[in-house]
């Protein structure tokens, strides 16, 4: 898997920009290593699993399915379902401002520095894109859906939590719209499916 800092040294400074405003990060005038370092600092410390639970379901559903796959999936399976990031240079990106306004899932996901884009040989040396989650973010995403009381201390307290409905990973969309009709009294728990 790639590392996160990898990941956002292959951005244009501009993108970088962009997903430090998406988390509240003023990088405007700093260098790229600068952006980076911050940006990956933020990321990390993210609570991914509650993330989850304020992407759109189409959003989810993508996250999810990444997940499912191990972290990475071709580009062209990935954006069959969840639509493409556009390509766009640091000025078009500056002039359109697509973040405000995400034409797929994918784009959504790629400018809160969730989601990248990156080419690997195939068993038969052949150069693939792929969509993919950083290593740290994977990490997370796979490793929060577990919660132990007994290691939080609140069974220690004699505190139980509720839990008002188990989804699996790959159903973070439906985990979502459940929290969204507001039906849960109590947590709304992702574990790893399959």
């Amino acid at each position: 898997m790639i590392k996160l800092e990898k990941a956002l040294y292959d951005h244009e400074l501009i993108v970088l920009r962009v997903i430090g405003e998406w988390w509240d990060l003023n990088l405007t005038g700093q260098q790229k290593a600068a952006c980076v370092l911050a940006l990956a600092g933020a990321l990390s410390a993210l609570d991914m699993a509650q993330e989850m639970l304020f992407l759109g379901p189409e959003e989810s559903d993508a996250m999810g399915d990444l997940v499912a796959a191990g972290g990475r999936m071709p580009a062209a399976t990935f954006e069959r379902q969840y639509g493409a990031v556009r390509n766009m240079g640091p000025g078009r990106i500056e002039r359109e401002e697509p973040w405000l306004d995400p034409v797929s899932p994918a784009e959504g996901l790629w400018y809160r520095g969730f989601l990248y884009r990156t080419f690997d040989e195939t068993g038969s040396s052949e150069m693939v894109e792929y969509y993919y989650i950083p290593d740290e973010l994977y990490r997370k995403l796979v490793g929060e859906v577990a919660y132990s009381a007994e290691e939080s201390g609140e069974a220690a307290a004699g505190l139980q939590p509720v839990v008002a409905e188990a989804f699996p990973f790959e159903r973070a969309g439906d985990a979502h719209r459940f929290i969204a009709e507001r039906r849960n009294v109590g947590k709304v728990v992702l574990f790893p499916g399959k």
